[in-house]
């Protein structure tokens, strides 16, 4: 499929095929077993700092000293995000 439409879109099929390899590759070691279960929570804390920035920006100032964002840092980035 990935092959087929990137000769579609002009590749040469040499280069296609080698791009294919390459994600194959990646795949062996880009998604260890332990990322499934983190999976899930990535995606659940993307979603509350999307639609309850405050909730979310909250729950991280709770979880202080984390020692890698500043309380003036994750408050600075909610006010960036001004629940637009």
């Amino acid at each position: 499929m990935l092959v087929n439409g990137m000769c579609e879109r002009g590749y040469p099929e040499s280069f296609a095929k080698q791009i294919y390899q390459q994600i194959l590759g990646f795949g062996e070691y880009g998604f260890p077993d332990p990322m499934p279960p983190v999976l899930p929570a990535g995606l659940r804390s993307a979603w509350l700092k999307y639609h309850q920035p405050a909730a979310f920006t909250c729950a991280l100032l709770n979880s202080q000293p984390m020692g890698f964002y500043a309380p003036a840092q994750l408050i600075q980035d909610d006010a960036a995000m001004a629940y637009k």
